[in-house]
Order: C-alpha cells, then structure tokens, then sequence
C-alpha cells in the first residue's frame, strides 16, 4: 500500500503529460480513420430564380493524406434539401459508388451531424488500397426559399467535432458566386450550439457578384462551427446610413505571416442598426477592412448589440515587410496604420474605436451595387473624397485586456509542481 501511495505522483504525472500529447486539428469531410487535411476550396453558386427560390451548387476539393489506413470511411454532411441524383464524388479523379445515412460510426461510436438547426444527412463512401494521397472531389445541388424576406442555408463546416487529424492548421477558401438578387442581405455567419455566433462577411447584392473569403481553424485545434447563409430582402428606402457605437479590433499574424486574422465586435446603440458591407479588400502591401453601416427608419429596440467578427486575409507584402491597414467606416477612414510584419508572436493592432452619431436624417443607404472581389477595391474608394479622410472618433485608445497565460507556461507550471509534489510525499515517506 506504501509503494502504490509512493508511485501515485508519479502516475498522475504520466497520465498528464499523455494528456498533453495528444493535440490534433480537423476538416471537411469526416474520414474514420483520421487522416490529414490542411487546406479544403469550396464553390457555391447561388442563384436566385424568383417566387423566393434560390438555386445552389457546390463544389468542394479537399486534399488530404493518409497515415498508414488501408480503408477509410468518408462521411459528408449536405443539407436535408439536397438533390441525391446531383451528388457526384471522386477520390484521385475515381467516380465512388456512395450511400446516405444519418448515422456516423467513428472509432465505435454512432454519431449524427448536429447543427443549431438540427441533424443533417450524410453522404458516405470507402475508400480502399491505403494510398498515401488523396484528392476528394464532391458536387452536389438543392435549392431553398427564400419566406417573408428570409432565407437561409448552410455548409457543414464544423466537422472538427467528431474527429481529429493531424495538422497545424486548416484554411478554406470559400468561393462565392451570385446572380439574380436585387435589395437583397447576405450575411455570412459561423454558428454552432451553444456557441458564439460570428460574422465573417456581409454585402448588400444588386447585381452579379463574385468573390472570396478565408477562414482558418485555430493552432492545433479544428473548425467546430457551420458556415450559414443568410439571405434578407429589404426595401433601400426604410433605411438610411447608421453608425457604430464601439469598435473592438485586433489583428494577428498567423502561419507565419502567410495570413492575417482581424477580428473583434462591433457595439450598437439599437436593435436598428446592421451591416450593409463588411469585407477585406487586399492588394499588395494593403489590408481594407471595410464596414458599411445602416439603420432602419422609425422606432427600433432600444438595446445594446453587439457584434462579433472574425476576417482572414492571405498576405501579399513586399520585401520590406511593412503592410499599410485601414478601417474605412461608411467611406471614413478611422484607422490608418502602417504595420511591422517581421513581428510574428504578437498583435499588429489591438485598439477600441468610439464613432460620434451622424445627422444622417437626408443621407441614404450607400450604393453597392458594384461587383466586387477581395483582391481590389473597385467601388466607393475612400482616397477619391476629400471627406473620407476626416476620421470621425470621439476617442481613440489602445484596447489591453488582460493577458492570459500561455499554454506553454501553464504545461510547465502543472509539471514542476506535480514533481514537487512528487518529492514532498516521497520525503514525509
């Protein structure tokens, strides 16, 4: 009984460190077993066809490699609408036999693909022969409605919940395609049960439009939560320019400054007010981010909104390594820094923006009608106003919060004081 007290710290300690090994990161779709995936590109293609219908094709290509399997189970959420005689899959340019199921078996276990929204039905192949690549090709199509202004959809991202891979990082590129809307919303969110929801683009569409946004999984951890599309019809004339209480922003270098993350909230002063365009417009040596803000006419809740938003923009900087950032407010420009990217480990910018209220009772809703990308800005530039360059802040201060300890420090702290611990009991034995 002595020896087995004795040998306790021991055990707990070896127990932890296992623990501490075992740090995977994920992606889209499910492999049983795990294998690896960096990188996913997706295509949708939304066309709206009148009467609230909306046409969607997606595309997705994923590249992964095998860690010694010879067979793996693919599972592929796709929304309850879709068209089962559309789905096509390839691995290695091979058309795959497939099924559909609502159940999932990874490493024993039955799971289903749960959204805020509720299960999602799967599609499912094998693959045989353990080949150390493998390039995954899906198409499928579906449409949806669009009732009473409102319409939504979603790309089973979150995979992340129900397996690990092993990876440093995921980036997925999503492409985006659309026609046939006119007044027409479109927010871009990731949502998951019981956790924050976070916008990571928004645009008012008026005519065709095409382009781009990155997302990128946390270090060493996966995306956990769903990409939804949310598509809202207004009328232009019940709105007018609005403004934002409160900025939170902060910029971070990731992959070793191959991309930025910009992130933060956005505080309102009302129910009313939203975002008619939020987006990062790159060039080279450049980063935009810009916001159009608007509010409805009349009466609205008064409550404090917030926000949350989450950009990612891939770096195009010369030599030098020095990168000019603007935050361009409905065509202000309230943040205009040129920022070091030789500093890898730390924020570029971290700050808190306070706007002054507008008399915007004559000003109406900002015209974006002009297609755009993420690589340039094409409309509304703020360098051809002479008034854009009047940043209107009330207030402009460094945003500190408090740091946490890093990870590292922590793993080091828990060991010496379990060794310590390990000592003292030793001693007193």
């Amino acid at each position: 009984m002595s020896r087995l007290n004795k040998s306790a710290p021991l055990l707990i300690l070896l127990v932890f460190l296992a623990l501490l090994v075992n740090s995977f990161v994920f992606a889209n779709p499910i492999p049983a077993p795990t294998i690896i995936l960096d990188r996913e590109d997706i295509t949708f293609n939304f066309t709206y066809l009148g009467n609230g219908v909306v046409s969607v094709s997606v595309y997705g290509k994923y590249t992964m490699r095998n860690a010694g399997y010879a067979v793996i189970t693919m599972y592929f959420p796709v929304p309850n609408e879709t068209d089962r005689e559309s789905v096509r899959v390839l691995v290695n340019g091979k058309e795959m036999s497939y099924g559909f199921t609502w159940d999932m078996i990874i490493w024993g276990h039955k799971y289903r693909y749960y959204t805020v929204k509720g299960p999602l039905p799967l599609i499912t192949w094998s693959v045989m022969g353990g080949e150390e690549k493998y390039v995954v090709e899906v198409y499928y199509n579906y449409k949806f409605n669009i009732r009473n202004g409102f319409g939504e959809t979603i790309y089973a991202l979150g995979t992340g919940k129900y397996y690990y891979t092993y990876s440093k990082q995921c980036i997925a590129t999503i492409n985006i395609n659309l026609k046939g809307f006119n007044n027409t919303l479109l927010n871009i969110i990731l949502d998951a049960p019981n956790q924050t929801e976070t916008l990571v683009y928004a645009k008012l569409i008026n005519k065709p439009i095409r382009t781009s946004i990155v997302l990128a999984s946390n270090r060493f951890s996966s995306f956990k939560r769903d990409l939804w599309f949310m598509f809202k019809q207004i009328n232009p004339n019940n709105y007018m320019e609005g403004y934002v209480g409160k900025i939170h922003l902060r910029i971070d270098p990731l992959l070793g400054m191959k991309y930025l993350k910009i992130h933060g909230s956005a505080a309102f002063n009302s129910g009313g007010y939203m975002f008619s365009r939020l987006e990062l417009v790159t060039s080279e040596n450049e980063v935009d981010l810009v916001m159009n803000i608007i509010q409805i006419k009349g009466p609205a809740a008064m409550i404090i909104k917030e926000v949350d938003y989450e950009l990612y923009a891939p770096l195009n900087i010369s030599e030098t390594g020095k990168l000019n950032f603007k935050l361009i407010v409905n065509e202000r420009i309230l943040v205009n820094k040129t920022l070091n990217c030789t500093r890898q480990m730390q924020p570029l910018v971290e700050e808190s923006i306070v706007q002054k209220p507008i008399n915007n009772s004559t000003i109406p809703i900002q015209n974006q009608n002009t297609t755009t990308t993420n690589t340039q800005h094409s409309n509304n530039n703020p360098d051809e106003s002479p008034s854009s360059t009047t940043p209107m802040i009330e207030e402009k201060t460094t945003y500190k919060r408090t740091k946490t300890i890093s990870t590292l420090t922590l793993i080091v702290s828990a060991v010496i004081a379990l060794i310590l611990f390990a000592l003292l009991i030793s001693k007193k034995r």
